[in-house]
C-alpha cells in the first residue's frame, strides 16, 4: 500500500489535458426480473471508489477508445481477435532474436498519452513448449533477459518479502495481487535504470511499436511514472485465458472527477445537482447535506437521461452487449442482464454505489481487468473484454446468473474474471470511483455503471491566534497571530486549518476528519502532558486546488488542566491530522453514510495525513502553531545567608587509612595492613565510608534548630558518590543526608556507606587494577521555601522565612580529589603459581627414568616468595590422556625429594631447575621398569607457600609511579590446596622400551634332513649374514624403513646382530638370510632364509625369541630353539620378572655328501694338516724302504 499510495499521489499532481475517456458500461437486452429495484433513495453523486491503490491511475474506467477514433465496440486498426481468426500450428518454444511482434502502447482509460512518451525495456525472454494456445496464462513462463534484469527482479521481490525458487521475472511477470503488483513494477523501473540497461524503444503516444518478441518493462515519462510489465504475442499466438501484445499505460489525468461530479457533466453547475441531488456547496451545514441526500427523487425530474446505444459485438452476435451513452456523454455498462433494455430518452440519476463494500470491490476489480484496465487480460479484443465485464459486473451486482448466455458462462475469460474479482479485490481508497445510474423510474430499464479515478491528496495549512479575554467575552474578539507569542493565561485561542484538495479534487461523496489537537507542556521538556482534540466530518466540494478554511476554538477553564486559566509558563502547539473518517469521530452515522475515502494513502501511515507545530522526534517547528503563557512573576527576593557543605570519606579498602584526606605523590609510601589489601576477582562490595560537613556564619539554627546533629523537618542534603575504576567503567549513586557530622572523629552523625558491586559497573567481577571514589554534594531536597524565594545563580535554597531571609548553599557540587589517598584502592591480581616440565627424552631401553626440566612461574608483580615442586612418578601401560586426572591403571612407583625454588633466583618471575633422579636417592627403587610409560605429575602445595612476606608492585594508575604493599603470601594466593601440570603425555612422559639381541653361532651341515649331521667342529668362519624386520610373520615383505644389520662371522663362526629395540606388548618379525658361506659350504639354496619373531610382554623388560626357517632346508638347518638368560629383576610398575635381553641360536651352512671341509678355519689348523702329511709321507717312505731290503 505505500507504493500504492505514493503512486496515487503523483497522479494528483498531474495538470489535466483536457481530454478526456468516457467510462463504460454495457447492458443486454434480456427482461428485469421480478419489476424493478427497490432500494434507498438517497443520493451521493460522485463516484465511489474502491480497491487497493492502482499506483493513482492503477485503476482507470472502462471506456470508448478516443486515440483511435472510433466508438465503442470496434477494435482498434492494429487488433487482431484470435476467436475469429485463429492460427494454425504451434508457437515457438523460445523468443526467436530475430523474430519481431507488435505491441500496442494504449492509455489506460481516464488518462492520456497524448505528447507523453513511453520508454520499453526488454526484460522478459519466453521459455514455453508446445501450442501456448493450449495453455493458461499461469503456465505461460519467462526468465530474464539479462543479469542485470534477473539482480533487479531478484532485489525487488526481497524488498516486497517475497522469496521465489524460480526466475524472479517470472514471478513478477505472473503477480496478481494489486497492491504489490504496482509496487513492484514501479521498483523494477527504479532498478532497471538505475543499472544502465537502455531502453529498446521509446515512443510518444498511443500507438503500435514493432519490437523482438519477448516481456517488456513499460514506462511512461511523466511524474506519475506508473510502470507495467507487458507481453509480445509468440508468433502471432497468446495462451487461451490472456491476450498478448497490448500495453496498458497510466498516462496523464484527462479530467477533473470531483468537478464533473458537481456539474451537469458539460462543465456547467446543474442547480439540480446542488439542491435536490444533496450535494449544496461546501458554505452548508452537516445536517443540511444530510436532509438533502434524503429528498425524494420524485419531486423532480431526473438527472440525465439516456442519448444513445451503441452495439458491442461478439461470438457472431452482433448486439452481445450495450454501450450506453448519457446526455452528459458518459459511457456505461448495464449490470441487469435479465432486466429490458431502456428507451432512448429514459431519465437516469448518478448516484453512490450503495449495495455493500465486499460488492463493490470485487466490481472494481472487474474493472481494472478489462480492457481499459491497468490488469486488461484480452489485449486488443475489446469487444470480448467489453461483453464479458458486462456479464461479471451483471453477475456480482445481482448475486445470479439470470439472463446470462450459457456461452459466456462457459468462456475462460469471463470464468477468469469472476476468479481475480474474488482473489484481488479493491478498496475505496486507490482512488477509483463507481459511477451507478439508476432508471427513474427503477421499472424504466436496466441500472448501469461506469467509473473514473478520484484520487486526492489535502494540503494542510494552518495559522495559530489568540484574543484577549476581554475582547472575547464583548463579541468583538481581536484575534492576533500567534508565531511563537507570550500570551496571558486567560486568553483564548483558535486554529484556522486551511485545506487544499490537490490532484482532482474532493467530490462530496468523499468524506474526511479534521483532527485538530492542542497539546500543553507545562515543565517544558518538549513533551505535551496534556492534550485537548477538536474533530469534524468534512464532506465539502472542493475544486481542484480550491482551500477551504475550518476554525477550532479553545477556551480557557479545565479543557487547559487548570481552574480558570492556561498553565504558567508553559509551551503550548497544535498538530493537525487530516485522515478518514473512524466510528469515534462526533456525529458519525453509521446508518446515514457510507464513510468512502478516495484520498491518496500517505506511505505506511495510510489515509493520514499529519501537520505537525512542534514534534521531537521528527524536528517539526512551526512557530505558527505555537504559543508560551506567561510565567508567575517571582517574588520579591530578601538578603541571603550564606553556608557551605563539605564532604570527607575513607575506602573501607583506601590505600592510605585514618581518613588522610591527602593526595598521593610519587613519593607516596604505603604502610602494610589488612585494611588497604582488596584482591581483584570477587564480587564482594566495595565500601566507601562518607562524612557530610555543614557550616554557617550564623550557626546552626537555620537547618538544625535543635543542634543534634541532624536536619530539621524533610531537608536533606544529597550526596554523590562514583565509584572509578582503570578502564574507564564508573558508577554513581546518591544518599540523602539526614545528619551532618559534628566531631572530628568519623563515627560521628552524618556518616554514610556507599556500596558498590560489580554488577553496577556492568561486570561480573572486580577487576585487576586501581579503583577509587570521589564524592560530592550535589542538591539539597525538602527545603522551606513557602515565600517562592530563589537563591541566586550557582547556589541552592536550603531555608526561606517570608520576610526575614533566604539560607542558600554555596560552592556546592565540588569533588573530592581523585588522588585522595584514602579514596585510592589497588585490586591486586589472584597469584597463582604454576609449574611446567619437560623430559629430556621420550624414550629409555633400560628401565630407568629419564630427567626432567621444570618450571615455575610467578606473576612478575610479585617478589619474595620460596616455592617448593613435588612430583609423583607413575608407570602405566598405557599413555593416557592430557587433563588433571590419573589414569585408573597407573601406578605409583616413586615420590621425588621436593626441589625449592628460591625467592632470590627468580627471574621475570621465572625459574627452572633441572631434575636428575639418578642422584635422587628417594628414587633409587625406581629402576627396571619395564615396557610401558613412565610419566611425571608436579605440582605445588598452598601448605609450602603460606607464612611467607611477599611484595607487591605495580604502576600506580599508569602514571609510572612504582608502588608496593608487603603482604602476607596467603592473602593474595589463589588457588586451592595445590596447583599440578597434570598428567601430561607429550610434555611428561617418556616410553619405557624393551632392548634385545640376536647373536648366531653357524656350523656346518652334512646330508639333509633328519639324517644329516652336524659338523660342530666346522664354523661357518667368514659367513655373512643380515637381519631386516618385515611387516609380516613369514618375513617375505622388508619394511622399507627398516634398517639391515649386517654381521660377518669369526673364525668361530659367531656374530653378534645390533641391538634391537620392541615397544610394550608388541610381537615384531625379521629375516635372517646368507649372502656369503665359505667353502665348500654353500648358502641355502633358493634364497631361502630364517624368520625371528619377537614378542615383548608389557611391564616386563627383554623378550621372548623363536626362530623358524622359510624352507624345508633352512628348518633343518637350524640346531636347536634360540636360548637366552634372563635377570632376576621385577619391575615395580607391573611386578612382572624380566625376559632375556640376549638370545642365541646356532645354525647350519649345507656341505655335500664326502666332502670334508676344513676343521677349523684357523692356521694352527693348517700347521697340523701340514705335519700329518708329512708323518704320512714318511711312514710310506719307510714302508718302501724295508720292502726293497726284503727283495733284496
Amino acid at each position: 500500500m505505500n507504493m500504492i499510495g505514493e503512486l496515487i499521489e503523483r497522479l494528483t499532481g498531474i495538470v489535466s489535458r483536457k481530454r478526456r475517456r468516457p467510462s463504460f458500461t454495457r447492458g443486454g437486452s434480456d427482461a428485469a426480473p421480478g419489476g424493478g429495484w427497490k432500494r434507498p433513495l438517497r443520493i451521493m453523486i460522485g463516484l465511489l471508489v474502491t480497491g487497493s491503490m492502482m499506483a493513482g491511475c492503477g485503476v482507470a474506467a472502462f471506456a470508448a477508445n478516443p486515440s483511435s477514433g472510433k466508438p465503442a465496440g470496434e477494435p482498434a486498426p492494429s487488433t487482431s481477435i484470435q476467436e475469429t481468426s485463429p492460427r494454425t500450428g504451434a508457437a515457438s518454444r523460445t523468443a526467436d532474436e530475430g523474430r519481431r511482434a507488435s505491441l500496442t502502447i494504449r492509455a489506460v482509460a481516464s488518462t492520456t498519452l497524448t505528447g507523453v512518451g513511453v520508454e520499453l525495456y526488454r526484460v522478459g525472454d519466453y521459455d514455453v513448449a508446445g501450442d501456448v494456445r493450449n495453455m493458461p496464462f499461469e503456465s505461460l513462463r519467462i526468465v530474464s533477459h539479462g543479469e542485470r534484469q534477473r539482480k533487479a527482479a531478484a532485489e525487488v521481490l526481497s524488498g516486497i518479502g517475497k522469496r521465489t525458487a524460480d526466475d524472479p521475472m517470472n514471478d513478477l511477470w505472473h503477480m496478481t495481487n494489486i497492491g504489490d503488483r504496482e509496487q513492484a513494477y514501479s521498483s523494477l523501473a527504479e532498478r532497471i535504470r538505475r543499472s544502465g540497461v537502455s531502453a529498446d524503444a521509446v515512443v510518444t503516444g498511443e500507438g503500435d511499436v514493432s519490437v523482438p518478441e519477448g516481456v517488456y518493462l513499460v514506462v511512461p515519462q511523466h511524474g506519475m511514472s506508473v510502470a507495467t510489465l507487458a507481453g509480445t504475442a509468440i508468433d502471432g499466438l497468446s495462451p487461451n485465458d490472456h491476450h498478448l501484445g497490448m500495453a496498458m499505460v497510466c498516462g496523464e489525468a484527462a479530467s477533473d472527477p470531483a468537478e464533473l461530479a458537481a456539474t451537469g457533466g458539460d462543465g456547467t453547475a446543474s442547480a439540480a445537482n446542488e439542491t435536490g441531488n444533496g450535494f449544496p456547496t461546501g458554505e452548508g451545514g452537516l445536517f443540511s447535506r444530510l436532509r438533502g441526500m434524503f429528498s425524494l427523487r420524485s419531486t423532480r425530474a431526473a438527472a440525465l437521461s439516456l442519448k444513445e446505444i451503441g452495439r458491442i459485438p461478439w461470438n457472431g452476435n452482433d448486439f452481445a452487449a450495450g454501450d450506453f451513452i448519457l446526455s452528459n456523454g458518459r459511457h456505461a455498462l448495464c449490470v441487469q442482464a435479465a432486466a429490458r433494455t431502456p428507451e432512448l430518452g429514459t431519465g437516469y440519476d448518478p448516484r453512490s454505489y450503495n449495495y455493500g463494500t465486499d460488492k463493490g470491490n470485487r466490481m472494481r476489480s472487474v474493472f481494472y481487468f478489462g480492457p481499459e484496465g491497468p490488469g486488461n487480460i484480452f489485449g486488443s479484443d475489446r469487444n470480448t473484454g467489453l461483453v464479458m465485464v458486462h456479464y461479471a459486473l451483471s453477475a456480482i451486482h445481482n448475486g445470479s446468473t439470470a439472463g446470462i448466455p450459457g456461452s459466456v458462462l462457459k468462456d475462460g475469460f469471463y470464468n477468469k474474471l469472476i476468479s481475480l474479482s474474488k482473489s484481488n479485490p479493491i478498496p475505496d481508497s486507490s482512488g477509483l470511483r463507481l459511477l451507478f445510474y439508476m432508471a427513474q423510474p427503477a421499472s424504466a430499464g436496466q441500472s448501469l455503471i461506469g467509473w473514473e479515478m478520484s484520487p486526492w491528496k489535502p494540503s494542510i495549512i494552518t495559522h495559530a491566534g489568540y484574543a484577549s479575554a476581554g475582547s472575547f467575552l464583548s463579541g468583538k474578539p481581536q484575534w492576533k497571530d500567534s508565531v511563537n507569542a507570550k500570551i496571558a493565561r486567560n486568553s483564548v485561542l483558535r486554529d484556522v486549518v486551511s485545506i487544499k484538495a490537490l490532484g482532482v479534487g474532493h467530490p462530496t461523496d468523499d468524506f474526511f476528519t479534521i483532527d485538530v489537537r492542542l497539546n500543553i507542556d507545562a515543565n517544558k521538556d518538549g513533551r505535551a502532558e496534556k492534550s485537548i482534540a477538536q474533530r469534524r466530518i468534512v464532506n465539502d466540494y472542493f475544486t481542484r486546488h480550491q482551500t477551504r478554511d475550518y476554525t477550532f476554538q479553545f477556551l480557557t477553564g479545565s479543557q487547559g488542566g487548570g481552574a480558570t486559566q492556561w498553565p504558567a509558563n508553559a509551551d503550548l502547539w497544535y498538530d493537525t491530522i487530516v485522515r478518514r473518517v473512524s466510528p469515534s469521530d462526533p456525529g458519525y452515522a453509521a446508518t446515514v453514510y457510507e464513510y468512502r475515502s478516495y484520498m491518496v494513502p500517505n506511505g505506511a501511515q495510510g489515509q493520514r495525513y499529519v501537520h505537525y507545530g512542534f514534534n521531537q522526534s521528527s524536528g517539526a517547528n512551526d512557530p505558527a502553531e505555537r504559543y508560551n503563557t506567561e510565567p508567575i512573576p517571582p517574588p520579591r527576593q530578601p538578603d541571603s545567608r550564606e553556608m557551605t557543605a563539605t564532604v570527607t570519606s575513607q575506602a573501607v579498602n583506601g590505600l592510605v587509612q585514618g581518613w588522610n584526606q591527602n593526595d598521593i605523590t610519587a613519593a607516596t609510601r604505603f604502610s602494610s595492613h589488612d585494611a588497604s589489601l582488596r584482591t581483584a576477582g570477587g564480587s564482594a562490595p566495595l565500601v566507601d565510608a562518607v562524612a557530610l560537613t555543614v557550616s554557617a556564619a550564623d550557626g546552626h539554627h537555620d537547618w538544625d534548630a535543635d543542634g543534634d546533629g541532624r536536619f530539621d523537618a524533610d531537608l536533606r542534603f544529597v550526596v554523590k558518590t562514583t565509584l572509578h575504576l582503570a578502564g574507564g567503567k564508573t558508577a554513581s549513586k546518591l544518599i540523602p543526608f539526614k545528619g551532618y557530622r559534628t566531631s572530628s572523629t568519623a563515627n560521628a552523625a552524618g556518616t554514610e556507606s556507599f556500596r558498590f558491586v560489580p554488577d553496577d559497573v556492568g561486570l561480573d567481577e572486580w577487576p585487576t587494577g586501581d579503583a577509587w571514589f570521589t564524592s560530592a554534594v550535589v542538591s539539597v531536597t525538602g527545603a522551606t521555601n513557602t515565600a517562592g524565594y530563589e537563591c541566586p545563580a550557582g547556589q541552592l535554597l536550603v531555608n526561606a522565612v517570608a520576610g526575614s531571609h533566604r539560607l542558600c548553599l554555596k560552592d556546592y557540587g565540588r569533588q573530592t580529589s581523585e588522588l585522595n589517598g584514602a579514596e585510592s584502592m589497588h585490586l591486586i591480581g589472584p597469584v597463582t603459581p604454576r609449574i611446567a616440565s619437560k623430559i629430556a627424552t621420550a624414550s629409555t631401553t633400560d628401565g630407568t627414568l629419564p630427567k626432567d626440566a621444570i618450571t615455575v612461574t610467578l606473576p612478575k608483580s610479585v617478589t619474595g616468595l620460596t616455592v617448593l615442586a613435588r612430583a609423583d612418578v607413575y608407570w602405566s601401560p598405557t599413555k593416557g590422556n592430557d587433563g588433571t586426572a590419573i589414569p585408573a591403571d597407573a601406578k605409583r612407583i616413586g615420590t621425588v625429594t621436593p626441589l625449592k625454588f628460591l625467592a632470590k633466583d627468580f627471574r621475570d618471575g621465572k625459574q627452572t631447575i633441572l631434575y636428575d633422579p639418578a642422584v635422587d636417592a628417594a628414587m633409587k627403587s625406581a629402576t627396571h621398569i619395564g615396557t610401558g610409560y613412565v610419566t611425571y605429575v608436579w605440582r605445588i602445595d598452598k601448605a609450602d607457600l603460606i607464612g611467607q612476606r611477599v611484595t607487591y608492585s605495580w604502576n600506580f594508575r599508569g602514571r609510572g609511579w612504582a608502588k608496593t604493599l608487603n603482604v602476607a603470601s596467603e592473602s593474595i594466593l589463589d588457588m586451592g590446596p595445590s596447583v599440578t601440570d597434570g598428567w601430561r603425555p607429550g610434555r611428561e612422559q617418556a616410553e619405557q622400551l624393551a632392548r634385545w639381541r640376536l647373536s648366531v653361532t653357524k656350523i656346518a651341515r652334512m646330508g639333509n634332513g633328519s639324517q644329516g649331521a652336524w659338523m660342530t667342529d666346522h664354523p661357518a668362519a667368514g659367513a655373512i649374514l643380515h637381519m631386516r624386520e618385515t611387516s609380516d610373520a613369514n618375513g617375505t615383505t622388508m619394511l622399507n624403513e627398516a634398517p639391515t644389520s649386517t654381521i660377518t662371522l669369526d673364525a668361530q663362526g659367531h656374530g653378534t646382530f645390533a641391538e634391537q629395540h620392541i615397544r610394550s606388548g608388541q610381537t615384531r618379525y625379521y629375516r635372517v638370510w646368507e649372502s656369503k658361506a665359505p667353502e665348500p659350504m654353500r648358502v641355502p639354496a633358493n634364497s631361502a632364509y630364517w624368520t625371528v619373531k619377537v614378542t615383548n610382554v608389557t611391564g616386563s623388560r627383554g623378550v621372548t625369541l623363536n626362530v623358524t626357517g622359510s624352507s624345508e632346508e633352512t628348518s633343518w638347518l637350524i640346531k636347536g630353539a634360540a636360548t637366552g638368560t634372563a635377570e632376576q629383576t621385577t619391575s615395580p610398575g607391573s611386578g612382572r620378572g624380566a625376559r632375556p635381553e640376549h638370545w642365541r641360536q646356532t645354525l647350519g651352512d649345507p656341505v655335500g655328501v664326502n666332502v670334508s671341509p676344513p676343521i677349523t678355519g684357523s692356521d694352527v689348523d693348517a700347521v697340523r694338516m701340514m705335519i700329518g702329511v708329512l708323518v704320512v709321507t714318511a711312514g710310506i717312505a719307510g714302508l718302501g724302504f724295508a720292502i726293497v731290503r726284503f727283495r733284496r
